[in-house]
């Protein structure tokens, strides 16, 4: 008896070992078609522009969140080929990649973005042939020279929780800001949950304490006899 619940806690050790060693593979739930090519895209798209983003809105912090939450962008545009943009504009895009979000954006850095309309607002992803300015040569040769933006009203950002269960107030790309800062504290703020890796751990220790105790009784009885 004694040797098979050595045997089974040294598996279990095993085990646990394997996982806390291995790094699982991430999962890619977004699955990209061919790029279309330039020309194709200026009739696909709604619009297509440069810009620097000088806005950056991770979605409001909740329970339960999910990988297509929106993440809004502000751009300050400066080139158009495609569309009625004024000097400013609103694109969103999905947290995740695994949603096909577009993760690249960072304030202040440059970008041609390629958006198209969804719910009546500009939206881009990874599928998208939206990238880094400097990393656009190709892109720009094909397009040409583009105009310049209109002189428009500056657009109204939707809050970050326009998704499910949002309430659909629209605000000013400053407010904006300010709730991308309210968002990083309830981030930092929020519980957290232990992970996989520490309750592995745990288990570890847990069966080395069963067997070091099952060997120290086993032990005893030997020098009993």
């Amino acid at each position: 008896m004694l040797k098979r619940t050595v045997l089974f806690l040294f598996s279990m050790l095993i085990i646990a070992g394997m996982f806390l060693v291995i790094k699982p593979a991430e999962v890619q739930a977004c699955s990209c078609a061919p790029p279309f090519p330039v020309s194709v895209e200026l009739e696909r798209k709604t619009a297509i522009f440069s810009g620097k983003a000088i806005s950056v809105v991770q979605p409001e912090q909740k329970r339960v969140m999910s990988s297509a939450d929106p993440v809004t962008i502000t751009f300050e545009v400066t080139t158009v080929w495609k569309g009625e943009l004024g000097r400013q504009a609103v694109v969103y895009t999905a947290v995740s990649g695994e949603s096909c979000g577009f993760t690249g954006f960072v304030e202040g850095k440059e970008y041609i973005v390629f958006a198209y309309d969804s719910q009546d607002r500009l939206q881009t992803g990874r599928c998208e042939k939206t990238m880094l300015l400097s990393a656009a040569a190709e892109e720009l040769k094909e397009l040409g020279p583009g105009y310049p933006p209109q002189e428009l009203p500056a657009p109204m950002a939707a809050e970050p929780t326009n998704g499910p269960g949002g309430s659909g107030k629209q605000l000013s790309p400053a407010e904006a800001a300010g709730i991308k800062q309210e968002a990083a504290i309830v981030k930092q703020e929020g519980p957290q949950s232990m992970p996989v890796r520490a309750i592995l751990v745990v288990a570890v220790a847990a069966c080395v304490a069963i067997l070091t105790m099952l060997v120290y009784r086993r032990g005893r009885r030997l020098k009993r006899k």
